[in-house]
């Protein structure tokens, strides 16, 4: 309820992150998101950096609610990065770009990613709640679909990361990033892993 007062008093923001911290229980995943899609638009002809999480708090691997409702609530906010004019990093939840269950996503095109974009990461945030439906190889196959039309939708585009859990890490899917490093060579893009607590953007710790 906050991010469009505070986004309101920060004219000529270039650099932007946002930690979401959902109550436990009390709380649904992306609650007043038409709130968040409204503070964004207010600073989405500046910002270049952009960083999003999610988490419940305190962090407890419990059940997450139902797909549908948190997919009502997440829906303002589908598209939304495709506002912004001058962006060139961004990272955010898979969640929060296709929406809750892979088999039912938002395809990763144009549709959701700015043609201004140079590097990209995809969090697994909500990894640790029984029942979450995206699993690591799930975001690979999104990516892979990508890749086919990528320099059509992002020709600027240049990195791709895919940022883990360290506490729910687990090598299950050496070869498919494997595999995934060398498509994206082809195309010119730089494919990384990065297992650590999902804390702010990496664009910040590079800072």
């Amino acid at each position: 309820m906050d991010v469009p007062f505070l986004l309101r008093r920060t004219g000529g923001l270039t650099n932007l992150h946002l930690g979401l911290a959902h109550e436990w229980e009390e709380q649904m995943f992306y609650e007043h998101s038409d709130c968040l899609a409204e503070g964004l638009g207010l600073v989405s002809s500046t910002v270049e950096r952009l960083s999003v999480g999610l988490e419940y708090h305190p962090c407890y691997c419990g059940e997450s609610h139902g797909d549908d409702e948190m997919e009502e609530r997440r829906s303002p906010l589908h598209g939304i990065l495709t506002r912004f004019t001058r962006l060139q990093v961004a990272e955010v939840p898979i969640t929060f770009l296709l929406g809750f269950n892979p088999d039912y996503a938002a395809n990763l095109d144009g549709s959701v990613l700015p043609d201004t974009l140079r590097e990209s990461v995809l969090r697994n945030d909500l990894v640790n709640l029984a029942g979450f439906e995206w699993y690591d190889g799930d975001i690979l196959d999104s990516i892979k679909m990508f890749l086919t039309h990528s320099r059509h939708s992002t020709p600027l585009l240049r990195k791709i990361t895919c940022r883990r859990w360290k506490r729910k890490y687990s090598e299950d899917w050496p070869d498919e990033d494997f595999q995934m490093q060398l498509a994206c060579k082809d195309i010119g893009i730089d494919f990384n892993i990065v297992v650590d607590h999902l804390s702010s953007g990496l664009w910040n710790e590079r800072k």
